[in-house]
């Protein structure tokens, strides 16, 4: 599961956690949004405004290697100031999900004279380097759906999830609606990390909280809305290639076909208790269905 739209739904809706990151003290007083460049049709991710309008903090969430990152965000800020006429205070972040990620912004220079250099280099924040109680001591529950992005194992995410939701459903200060769809959010990070996670567990592992049900928020909504059964289409393949080597054209294929989520997420636990391969491929149809 990718990760752009959990960040930038966490973002919306939680600017001043966010911010946290930064340190950026006065967070509440910024308002978050996103930005498309009429030249270009470029959208940055995230962009926080400060209410007086004299502060603008531009972020980008990166999961993959890009060499031009940092000189796309640039190119962003310089468009966004020509087209907002901004005169104000301007920073820059870019979160990477992983050390690897960072190093390719890294190996693009400009050369200017015969020497070489970034031409811009904003504040990084790379997440699998953070450890989870390094968030902690920000002391903010609407953090908690970044702590699976962390440095931290797939086992240890599963193990804490448990955790983690039943601080998220203490949270006082919040309404029923909006800790759901934080639990959410951290189904949808927990997701990316854990390949075996699908909403069912995460349900499971998350216990019972208002009939709360990944599939349910707005936000699992949205990603089934938008192509999660591709998505799962994706895991359920790679966990095929990982368990047996590569995955024949025809289970491909049978795969693909299958639109039902619940019936993919079945598959998904079937493949990592199958003995081999064979008995895999007899649970599946030639059109897709259990057989």
């Amino acid at each position: 599961m990718a990760t752009d739209k959990p960040f930038y739904k966490l973002a919306m809706d939680h600017p001043a956690a966010i911010l946290k990151l930064f340190g950026v003290a006065d967070g509440d007083d910024y308002t978050a949004s996103s930005f498309t460049f009429k030249a270009t049709e470029n959208r940055r991710d995230l962009i926080f405004k400060s209410r007086t309008g004299d502060k603008v903090l531009f972020v980008e969430s990166h999961g993959y290697a890009d060499p031009y990152v940092f000189h796309a965000l640039l190119d962003g800020m310089m468009m966004y100031c020509r087209q907002k006429k901004f005169t104000g205070e301007m920073r820059a972040a870019v979160i990477f999900l992983k050390k690897s990620h960072y190093a390719a912004a890294l190996k693009f220079w400009h050369h200017f004279d015969g020497k070489a250099g970034l031409a811009f280099q904003p504040t990084v924040l790379i997440m699998n380097q953070i450890k989870p109680a390094e968030l902690e001591k920000l002391n903010d529950v609407r953090l908690i759906p970044l702590y699976p992005l962390c440095k931290i194992s797939a086992r240890e995410i599963e193990t804490s999830i448990p955790n983690w939701s039943e601080r998220i459903k203490r949270a006082r200060r919040m309404s029923v609606v909006e800790r759901k769809e934080l639990l959410a959010l951290l189904g949808g990070f927990a997701m990316h990390r854990v390949k075996r996670l699908m909403p069912r567990i995460f349900n499971q592992l998350v216990g019972g909280f208002m009939d709360f049900t990944f599939e349910d928020t707005h936000f699992g909504k949205e990603l089934i809305r938008q192509g999660v059964p591709q998505g799962m289409h994706r895991l359920l393949l790679r966990q095929i290639a990982h368990r047996f080597g590569k995955v024949p054209v025809s289970v491909r294929k049978q795969i693909e076909s299958i639109k039902d989520e619940k019936r993919l997420d079945h598959l998904a636990e079937d493949v990592l208790e199958v003995k081999n391969l064979e008995h895999f491929k007899k649970l599946i149809g030639a059109n897709g269905k259990a057989v």
